[in-house]
């Protein structure tokens, strides 16, 4: 079992960088709408960029700088956060993730890799087609073309990889044993079509020089779909794509937040359950089955199982060994006899593998110690207890599952 490390200082900073490109990047956006519906009008990018002043255009320039330095710085540290808890969850009890740790770590730099070089590689050839360089552009559409067959042969595996991986994680580290989360959920599906729709918005300067060529060809002095006096289905369908990207861009970056710091607090409590049930005999863990019962013969016999009282404790959280309630017709050759559970019947669960009432033989604990006088035939063969409230479980005499004794404080809360 893995030891778990401390990822509280770098949960909390991935919080804080992640809220610091929140709001780089709403204000960017709100700083580039006067550029964009001019854009969206009449498709001059040069003219769209002068409706700004030169303190706005400052401003916007200096704002992208910060938002690609204060990104990349993000990436770089959520990615280490992401390792390091996918590191933990095994150690921490949880089920096993996804991803490697390492696979874990690297793979948000190949989906940010792998968006930049789709972008690029959809606007540079409809870049050079805008600006009359034909023959450029067909060529860097086809080294496009050719870059996505070799390095993208796995779909959309790329993309799937890392969402899947911090939703499944959220989910196993909780407490509550499910395989999904609400909150996980959610973002998984916002950040998977925001993905999508940043590639459809760097597709578009491609489709529209298709459909620019075309209505050239069949004849038309406007593009097909695109008003110049008034506002087309085209540029509708172009601006409703362009909105929910960046509506669905900032959604993603701001569920990371609260997911971050999920994911700290998650870790946080597994530890501490890990650490407490460490301290506990492992036969009753926290939160597991009921307290042990005594029948009427006081050993849980089968003359009828009933609640064992504990005083005034009984809503503590009170960890006593248990003592399974022995069946009839569970006994001859395949369960007693030498080399089994003891006679037939387990009417005493004795033999080498589970000895007395008590479990006080060597099958699951440290060896007991031999008896200084053999056991009279008036008496019990099981340990004799201190306490009749303890029958069921290891005596004091008898480790029983090798954990601490019943009756001691070493090991037990409550």
């Amino acid at each position: 079992m893995r030891q778990s490390v401390s990822v509280a200082p770098i949960g909390y900073l991935t919080c804080a960088l992640l809220v610091v490109v929140l709001v780089i990047a709403t204000v960017l956006v709100m700083s580039v709408i006067p550029v964009g519906t001019h854009l969206l009008q009449h498709a001059n990018l040069s003219a769209a960029w002068a409706q700004l002043s030169d303190g706005g255009q400052e401003l916007t320039k200096k704002l992208a700088v910060a938002l690609a330095v204060t990104g990349t710085l993000t990436l770089v540290v959520f990615s280490i956060f992401v390792g390091l808890s996918t590191h933990n969850a095994t150690g921490l009890g949880a089920d096993q993730p996804l991803l490697a740790p390492d696979r874990a770590t690297t793979c948000w730099t190949g989906l940010i890799w792998t968006q930049v070089r789709i972008t690029v590689g959809l606007l540079a050839p409809a870049g050079l087609l805008w600006e009359g360089y034909t023959i450029p552009g067909l060529i860097a559409g086809m080294v496009a073309l050719e870059i996505a067959h070799r390095h993208l042969d796995d779909g959309g595996g790329w993309l799937e990889r890392p969402a899947r991986h911090l939703a499944d994680l959220y989910a196993k580290l909780g407490i509550d044993n499910s395989v999904s989360s609400p909150a996980g959920s959610v973002w998984l599906h916002c950040f998977r079509l925001a993905n999508w729709l940043v590639i459809c918005c760097a597709a578009i300067p491609a489709i529209g020089f298709g459909v620019y060529s075309v209505s050239n060809l069949a004849g038309h002095k406007e593009v097909i779909g695109w008003g110049s006096s008034t506002i087309g289905v085209g540029q509708w369908i172009v601006a409703a794509v362009v909105v929910a990207a960046a509506a669905l861009s900032i959604v993603s970056i701001a569920l990371l937040v609260p997911l971050s710091f999920g994911l700290v607090q998650r870790q946080r409590t597994r530890k501490t359950l890990v650490r407490v049930g460490r301290a506990r005999s492992w036969v009753a863990r926290p939160g597991e089955g009921t307290y042990s019962h005594q029948g009427a013969d006081g050993l849980g016999g089968p003359a009828g199982p009933a609640p064992t009282h504990y005083g005034g404790y009984e809503d503590d959280d009170r960890i006593v060994e248990r003592r399974p309630v022995p069946e009839a017709g569970l006994g001859g050759p395949g369960m007693g006899g030498p080399g089994g559970f003891g006679s037939p019947g387990l009417s005493g669960m004795r033999g080498p593998g589970l000895a007395a009432p008590g479990f006080s033989g060597p099958g699951f604990g440290r060896p007991t110690p031999p008896s200084p006088t053999p056991p009279s035939p008036t008496q019990p063969t099981g340990p004799v207890y201190e306490d009749p409230r303890l029958a069921g479980g290891s005596g004091p005499s008898d480790p029983g599952f090798g954990g601490p004794y019943p009756g001691s404080d070493s090991g037990r809360i409550g």
